[in-house]
């Protein structure tokens, strides 16, 4: 259903099948869904990612609070490992990473190091 792929530079792509994006469709309908969630969702069960939870981005010096991805530079004791991945989408303040992938079947992350 859903699929990611990490480009030459770096950044990370998220695609959905039609039954990805029908099962997201399915997701926004619930009223208690926010972008949030189905995203902290995806990144676990699907992509073997994490979502940097606000508590975090402190740590990572980001200065505003844009969705952030990693592929495992958070323990579990919330210290930040930096040799990690992280991607972050760039366009937060206008679209939702998810709803895009619902209503594209494609999305994009960039990669921290080419902000």
């Amino acid at each position: 259903m859903f699929n990611t792929r990490t480009l030459e530079n770096g950044n990370l792509v998220i695609t959905a099948s039609n039954e990805g994006r029908a099962y997201l469709a399915e997701r926004y309908r619930d009223p208690l869904a926010c972008p949030d969630s189905i995203m902290a969702w995806l990144a676990v069960d699907w992509f073997e990612l994490e979502l940097v939870s606000e508590s975090q981005y402190g740590r990572l010096g980001a200065l505003t609070r844009p969705p952030i991805l990693t592929d495992g530079g958070l323990d579990e004791e919330g210290d930040t490992d930096l040799s990690a991945n992280f991607w972050w989408f760039p366009g937060y303040m206008l679209v939702d990473p998810m709803e895009q992938l619902k209503n594209t079947g494609r999305t994009w992350f960039q990669h921290a190091d080419n902000a």
